[in-house]
């Protein structure tokens, strides 16, 4: 298990305005009423995602935004840091199906010089939220309402890039909501794409029943370069997560997530 360094200054500022703005239209137990049925659905009702949205709710949006997305920014940060994703020289970062753009604010806020963000989601309020999450980290963003897939199979299009090795593509607890067909069509692009030498963070739960995919994803990105490994981080939670984790019922003890990440120029490159 792999420790965590305390989070900074800013994440902290963005932690309190995401629970001063996302807490005060509901009583604490509405709130953590939110918080477990958001859970349920992701967990125990998993097989309506990719046909209903998660968030279908004010509530469980405000679940999302305030508490599970903090918790996905830190864990995103703790495998950026542990990978070497911080030396992977992007100046671009595209996060497919980036919610409130958590993992990618975590990625690109870690690198020396932060690169520009686009930002992909079909949720209009996900994309309001995304360009506060980039406004608290002083992020350079911009938003596009669409289909990750329809984007991604666009990158791969893409003359301005194919050559280039600086774009990095982030798909942070996304690709588990997909339909099958739309997942079996996604894997050649993000395949193409890493092959070409762009970096890539893809993040999915621990757990196997969320993501029984996974090894044929591993399989086939793995040759290209892509490094997959479930991490594990050993946390203390900022007080105000950890007073809704244990209010909640959950009480984690620390993060976890498995990632397939890849810093490096594919083979097709380095031949």
């Amino acid at each position: 298990m792999s420790s965590l360094l305390s989070p900074d200054p800013q994440f902290a500022a963005w932690l309190d305005s995401l629970l001063a703005r996302h807490q005060r239209t509901f009583a604490p137990a509405e709130f953590l009423k939110a918080v477990r049925a958001l859970s349920a659905r992701y967990v125990e009702r998993r097989a309506q995602l990719a046909q209903q949205t998660p968030t279908d709710s004010a509530g469980k949006r405000a679940a999302f935004a305030a508490f599970f997305a903090p918790l996905h920014f830190l864990t995103a940060r703790a495998i950026v840091d542990a990978s070497g994703l911080r030396d992977a020289g992007v100046d671009r970062l595209v996060d497919l199906g980036c919610g409130t753009a958590a993992v990618g604010a975590a990625w690109a806020s870690s690198l020396p010089a932060p690169p520009q963000i686009t930002g992909v989601d079909k949720q209009g309020w996900c994309l309001d939220e995304a360009r506060l999450t980039w406004r608290a980290f002083g992020l350079d963003g911009r938003v596009v309402r669409g289909d990750l897939l329809v984007s991604a199979e666009k990158l791969v299009r893409d003359a301005s890039i194919r050559n280039r090795a600086r774009v990095g593509i982030a798909l942070g607890w996304s690709v588990n909501e997909l339909d099958n067909a739309t997942r079996a069509r996604l894997l050649p692009a993000i395949l193409a794409l890493t092959r070409a030498g762009h970096p890539l963070l893809l993040i999915e739960p621990l757990a196997r029943g969320m993501s029984p995919w996974w090894d044929d994803w591993v399989g086939a990105l793995t040759p290209s370069g892509a490094h997959a490994q479930d991490w594990k981080f050993d946390i203390d939670l900022p007080s105000a997560l950890a007073a809704i984790d244990e209010a909640a019922g959950f009480r984690r003890e620390g993060l976890g997530a498995r990632a397939i990440s890849s810093r490096r120029l594919g083979h097709e490159e380095t031949r």
